[in-house]
């Protein structure tokens, strides 16, 4: 019975084959090989290609108007590989995390392998250059699975899914590219700072915490170490997240990457508008609790400090990871949490920003969140109703806050109501977005 199955379903295939030829000989129209579809499909979904062309948008516009010439990236491609900072390598490792979780648990034994064996050569390499190798871990990680993902390309059904990975893959290296030179010219672009302003609001919230964090830190150094470690290796946490929501569905629209890119990108614009160094780059390392109208009127600013503080771009991804990471379940939520929680208390306790940004950051990286996730398209615009009250009331602040300051300085209290009010926001939209089923 099984043969006779067997040989119903070649004929059924033989004829269907015959009809088709016939269909094409009279009307001319050849249909497509349903074997070669992936090949046929777009490389990139629409999502990727708005963030391509925003990249592309984002290069010109530094190239044309802020001077972002050759010699700067190529300094930037020179640290890149060479390791001269932390976060270069462990941008290229988090290429290789996104590459290594869409393969199967097979693959990815042999990719772990093949991997540490390339980044032991690189790491080989650098020190032989003179260079530090230890500071540019991760680069050989990248590398190889750089050429690991060109290379399945060569499959025509799978083409469209493995350039979809290559992009995701090559989003935080470029990132850590093209970032570093972008983040330095705030610098020219914008020689004076508004911290000023931001130390007065920290001074009517209660003075600055980063004082308490840092006597924290001071106390228990392994904290301070792993708040540390934890602030630099972000690239490795949203790219194990983007990751997991690749192997759950490897069809999943990109949340994770292109929310990554839309609050890198609104939050530039956000540093040109409102520049701020930061606590460590002009109050100098030792924290204060509280500093006084002398201390304001004689702030020593680093010229070289990137104006990268308000809001907190480090805070706003790590709420990504806290708010995206209960889709895995309760363990992977207490990950995520606890992933925030260091973020913060890193920003602070190493000086690098002020309790408002912070604040800032909490409605700003909601709002641009369910953007990526598509909510303002869900029936009924409720979330489109909130982002709108919160992204209006946001910007109000903001504006007040550095254009009244001297009044607001009159009037602690309304600062705090300010305050509150954005966090309030920045909660409501987080229930409206749990109840949406983002979460």
């Amino acid at each position: 019975m099984t043969r006779g199955f067997v040989a119903c379903s070649r004929l059924e295939r033989n004829v269907g084959s015959l009809v088709t030829e016939a269909n094409e000989a009279a009307t001319g129209i050849v249909e497509p090989d349903r074997s070669e579809t992936g090949a046929r499909m777009p490389l990139l979904d629409p999502l990727r290609r708005t963030m391509a062309l925003g990249v592309v948008c984002t290069i010109i516009v530094g190239v044309v108007t802020a001077g972002l010439g050759l010699d700067v990236l190529e300094e930037s491609l020179r640290l890149s590989i060479a390791g001269g900072l932390p976060f270069f390598g462990l941008s290229h490792a988090a290429a290789f995390v996104v590459h290594v979780m869409a393969l199967d648990d097979r693959a990815r034994s042999r990719a772990l392998w093949s991997a540490l064996a390339t980044e032991a050569a690189v790491f080989a390499a650098r020190a032989a250059l003179g260079g530090e190798p230890w500071l540019g871990m991760g680069s050989g990680l990248g590398l190889y699975a750089v050429l690991a993902r060109a290379a399945m390309l060569r499959d025509p059904v799978s083409r469209a899914h493995h350039a979809r990975i290559l992009f995701d893959m090559s989003v935080f290296p470029g990132f850590a590219l093209f970032g570093q030179p972008l983040l330095a010219l705030t610098a020219s672009l914008c020689p004076n700072v508004l911290d000023a302003t931001v130390i007065q609001v920290d001074e009517a919230l209660g003075g600055q915490a980063g004082f308490y964090v840092a006597q924290l830190f001071a106390a228990l150094p392994v904290l301070a170490g792993l708040s540390g470690l934890v602030y630099t290796a972000l690239p490795l946490g949203l790219a194990g997240l983007h990751g997991a929501e690749l192997a759950r569905d490897r069809d999943a629209r990109p949340v994770v990457l292109a929310s990554f890119f839309v609050i890198a990108a609104v939050g530039y614009f956000t540093y040109l508008a409102f520049p701020c160094v930061g606590p460590a780059f002009c109050l100098g390392p030792v924290l204060r609790l509280h500093i006084d109208a002398n201390a304001l009127a004689s702030l020593v600013v680093d010229p070289d400090a990137p104006r990268n503080c308000v809001p907190s771009l480090h805070t706003s991804w790590a709420l990504i990871i806290a708010l995206r990471a209960g889709r895995f379940g309760r363990r992977a939520q207490i990950i995520g949490v606890a992933w925030l929680a260091l973020t913060l208390l890193a920003t602070l306790g190493l000086g690098y920003h002020y309790v408002f940004d912070l604040v800032v950051a909490l409605p700003f990286a909601v709002t641009l969140l369910g953007w990526a996730e598509g909510l303002t398209q869900r029936p009924g615009r409720r979330w489109l109703a909130w982002s709108i009250v919160t992204a209006f009331a946001l910007t109000l602040t903001l504006l007040s806050v550095f254009t009244l300051h001297d009044w607001l300085a009159r009037s602690p209290w309304l600062v705090r109501a300010a305050m509150l009010a954005l966090v309030g926001l920045g909660l409501k939209l987080m229930q409206v977005r749990s109840e949406l089923g983002a979460s």
